[in-house]
């Protein structure tokens, strides 16, 4: 019997090729999907640390700002109470700069002008208005400076929020920001109690300026029994000559009991000044800090 040898060989010899082929086209398959794996795996990578660079960078930048947002803070309202208190001193400086003697030679109707005329020339002549000029062109300046940074700070929060969208932590961090809002809010609030407290004292140095005739009268009057029997018989110029030597001893009295009370007020505004920039601080640290340790405690989470 006849064995077809060739035949067998050439279908064995086919099979073989077939299987190398398919075996070939298997490893080029692997070979792709694994190399499409690491390019992804690459990519993904990279994505994860340009964006842990760009989250680096703004946690960077939001601790530079929290030296600066405070030191702002501080440099302005070192500016605004200064000014709020020389202009005080100003217009307790004019009130006692007032010539009541000079002012009786006037008709009394033409009196209450001739006062304030007196005081605001005096005002604007004293040392501490032109101080004063030079303080509040200073606030204005570090006004300025004061809404960038702010601006500059609250951008750096919402870049940084981003990276925490539809995240857990996400009210967490939300929270400790507005904290950072209400704390400044607070330090704003000093502007109005400064304001209130030093235009107290203003109108106080002017309504005592006021009345310094009246009451050098009854003090007068206490010493000498008969002043008030005789008064009708002297003319101005004679009453004010009366009047002039307690006049005198009057307004500087509250000439030194305005400026302390200025000076009271100045020291007890910076007291609560020092309080709300702490209280700045602290919230701007302790949101810094809440970013550090939620982005420490994710570091292997690679798809973040």
């Amino acid at each position: 019997m006849d064995v077809n040898l060739t035949g067998t060989v050439a279908a064995n010899t086919i099979q073989s090729g077939y299987s190398g082929y398919i075996i070939a086209a298997a490893g080029v398959i692997v070979g792709a999907t694994i190399t499409s794996g690491l390019t992804l795996l690459r990519d993904i990578l990279n994505r994860k640390q340009d964006r842990n660079d760009i989250r680096n960078k703004l946690i960077g930048q939001l601790k530079g700002q929290k030296g600066l947002t405070p030191q702002y803070y501080a440099f302005y309202f070192y500016s605004f109470i200064e000014r709020e208190y020389l202009m005080s001193r100003s217009v307790i400086q004019a009130t006692y700069a007032i010539d009541y003697e000079n002012i009786y030679s006037f008709p009394e109707s033409d009196r209450n002008r001739e006062i304030m005329r007196q005081a605001d020339k005096a005002r604007k002549e004293s040392i501490e208005y032109s101080y004063f000029q030079k303080e509040d062109a200073e606030t204005k300046k570090w006004k300025e400076k004061l809404a960038k940074s702010n601006k500059e700070f609250f951008t750096i929060i919402g870049s940084l929020q981003t990276y925490f969208i539809g995240d857990s932590l996400f009210d967490e961090l939300d929270k400790a920001s507005k904290q950072v809002e209400e704390a400044m809010d607070n330090y704003a609030k000093l502007e109005g109690t400064t304001m209130l407290k030093f235009n107290s004292i203003r109108q106080k140095a002017q309504e005592l300026a006021g009345s310094i005739p009246q009451e050098a009268y009854e003090e007068e009057s206490k010493i000498d029994a008969t002043l008030d029997s005789r008064w009708t018989t002297y003319l101005d110029a004679e009453r004010i000559k009366i009047l002039i030597p307690r006049i005198r001893t009057l307004q500087h009295k509250y000439f030194i009991s305005n400026v302390k009370s200025a000076l009271d007020i100045e020291n007890e505004i910076k007291e609560e000044r020092k309080s709300a920039s702490k209280d700045l601080d602290d919230k701007i640290e302790a949101l810094i800090y809440l970013y550090e340790s939620k982005i420490n405690k994710h570091w292997w989470q690679f798809w973040r």
